[in-house]
């Protein structure tokens, strides 16, 4: 049975107990081989721990545990999926079965996941396991649908479980509608963008910081700003660089210009978007054009754009990153 809840959902028992109880605190990639063990012996079939320490790497997974006495009580993990996020599994030790651990663990886990800005959570649980079902209710879970059973080959076990989380039908609609909406703004914006850049005008600036906000909007990214930003121009920001993302992410807070290398340009679609936001395009191939480069940049923060730097910069590129080319 697959289930969602809102997260701002909340249930009146969720009142915390008094006395000893285990301390709930983040998981670890150390934690992988007792989450194993503990997996193993609350469910039919286990979960290696080669399998949980895959999953504990991974970025967007989100795991806690519960400890009392030195040993691990129960854990819960957790893969984040834009604004979605699904519960991969959740156990609790025999010996601390009954005491509410499960609640509490829970319940912190779903405040965690609402930091990151998830909305809507998923999870599977056996129709016939009640005392699950009446946990999961209490936190305002509802029932959205049945899997079926997966058999393979003619053991009587059928296929092995896979903490790879099933796929329903809801997160492929939302991304359906993202590409949609994104597409659509596209096509609107791309031609206002072009005149923007070859006549000059000042909107050139605003209008990829309009673009991306709405693309963070339409994916469900919430951005959160820690500190302050600098008022001096011109301004020049170096920053390491994870994924795609961190273009609309950067540009939603900034109207920046990045400094890319030349083969962005001739990638379909992102190179268009690059030139029209106005991209310095790095040869690495010909480090006599650093001067061009840095005369490019130049231009560009002279005209109070701030430059982004992101990614592994190229020896070519070292001097465009230095304070000289800022004056």
């Amino acid at each position: 049975m697959f289930a969602r809840v809102p997260l701002f959902a909340r249930a009146a028992w969720l009142r915390r107990r008094r006395g000893n109880l285990p301390a709930i605190s983040p998981g670890e990639l150390a934690d992988a081989t007792p989450f194993a063990v503990l997996h193993a012996a609350s469910f039919r079939r286990g979960w290696s721990a080669e399998e949980f320490e895959r999953l504990l790497v991974e970025h967007n997974v989100v795991a806690d545990r519960a400890m009392a006495g030195g040993g691990l009580a129960g854990f819960v993990v957790s893969r984040i999926a834009a604004d979605q996020a699904e519960i991969l599994s959740i156990a609790v030790d025999p010996a601390y079965r009954g005491q509410g651990i499960a609640r509490r663990m829970l319940d912190v886990h779903l405040r965690r996941l609402a930091l990151y800005g998830v909305a809507v959570v998923f999870l599977e649980v056996d129709e016939r396991n009640e005392p699950a079902r009446r946990l999961y209710a209490g936190f305002g879970f509802t029932k959205v649908g049945v899997a079926k059973p997966i058999t393979r080959g003619r053991g009587r076990g059928g296929a092995r479980p896979s903490p790879r989380s099933c796929v329903t039908a809801k997160p492929m609609l939302r991304a359906v509608y993202s590409l949609s909406a994104i597409t659509v703004l596209s096509l609107m914006l791309i031609p206002v963008q072009w005149l923007a850049v070859r006549l000059e005008w000042p909107l050139r600036r605003r209008i990829p910081t309009f673009y991306h906000r709405l693309v963070c909007r339409i994916l469900g990214i919430r951005i959160t700003e820690i500190g302050y930003r600098i008022g001096e121009h011109p301004l020049l920001i170096v920053s390491n660089h994870t994924s795609w993302l961190d273009i609309s992410v950067i540009t939603a807070v900034a109207p920046v210009v990045f400094v890319a290398k030349s083969e962005v340009a001739g990638w379909p679609v992102f190179g268009l978007f690059a030139k029209l936001q106005r991209s310095v395009f790095v040869d690495r191939n010909r480090r006599h054009k650093t001067a061009d480069v840095n005369s490019e940049i130049a231009q560009r923060l002279a005209a109070v754009i701030p430059c982004c730097c992101s990614g592994r910069a190229p020896p070519a590129t070292a001097t465009a990153c230095s304070p000289s080319a800022a004056r």
